[in-house]
């Protein structure tokens, strides 16, 4: 029949569309993704070679680019970092971890508290760890063991013994650190706190059997309860603490001396 209307081609289904579109999106991030993988790369290789310059310049190309990449951002504070630039790649590496916010990535953090802590900015070096921190690193958990004993101990340089105390006590929010242990043991000796030094050390030595300093910090206590025995002529009691000095530390000088050794 002449006048038949050729038919027309069927619309395509709802499927088809939805599959077709997939598959432009599939298609568009892989050609995305392997576009970062290749800058990344070549910023690496960059880095590695110690060619700072020319990999800031790639990489600050590529985040106008890429403004969302975590990758970019990272790669940028590292390369801002490595060619002297600090305060830059603080920036950088905070917008990486804006945009990688999720309560295990702290990576970006510990990078940006390292930074502060070699500019000797300490207070925000513990305040960014502490962001660490929350998000699990155990990396930040270490560094802020260690500003707080460096914290101590600048306080006991200028005379601060109960600031001195409070910051090694705080310091062991993060962690157990016989070195922390160690500085708070020598503060209850210099007040002389006999009571605390004993039952702090004998947890301790329980607890980290070679461990000395409590050990050593216990054999003054007997000394000092020694002295006090033999000054009242209590004889066999000053024997008993020396007794016990050996025990718990046998290099004691003084102890070999009073026993006759």
């Amino acid at each position: 029949n002449k006048n038949k209307i050729p038919k027309q081609p069927s619309a395509l289904r709802s499927e088809e569309l939805i599959f077709f579109s997939l598959f432009l999106l599939i298609a568009s991030f892989q050609q995305s993704f392997s576009q970062v993988v290749s800058i990344s790369d070549s910023a690496r290789h960059l880095l590695a070679a110690d060619k700072n310059n020319e990999a800031v310049t790639l990489l600050e190309q590529a985040v106008k680019q890429n403004k969302d990449s975590v990758t970019f951002h990272r790669l940028l504070g590292e390369a801002y970092n490595k060619s002297a630039q600090p305060e830059k790649a603080i920036v950088a590496y905070l917008e990486a971890a804006d945009i990688e916010d999720c309560d295990s990535c702290h990576c970006d953090y510990d990078s940006v508290g390292t930074i502060f802590a070699t500019l000797m900015n300490f207070s925000e070096a513990k305040e960014t760890f502490e962001k660490a921190n929350n998000r699990h690193s155990i990396y930040a958990k270490k560094e802020l063991r260690n500003l707080y004993l460096n914290e101590g101990r600048d306080y006991l340089l200028e005379h601060d013994l109960g600031s001195a105390f409070s910051a090694y006590k705080h310091g062991l929010v993060y962690g157990e650190d016989t070195l922390l242990y160690d500085r708070i043991l020598f503060c209850y000796e210099l007040q002389k706190k006999d009571e605390a030094i004993r039952n702090l050390s004998m947890t301790l030595i329980d607890k980290y059997t070679d461990f000395t300093a409590p050990r050593f910090y216990l054999a003054n206590v007997y000394a000092r309860e020694a002295e006090k025995h033999i000054e009242r002529g209590q004889f066999k009691n000053a024997l008993e603490a020396i007794g016990n000095i050996i025990l718990y530390y046998p290099n004691y000088c003084y102890a070999q001396f009073l026993s006759g050794r």
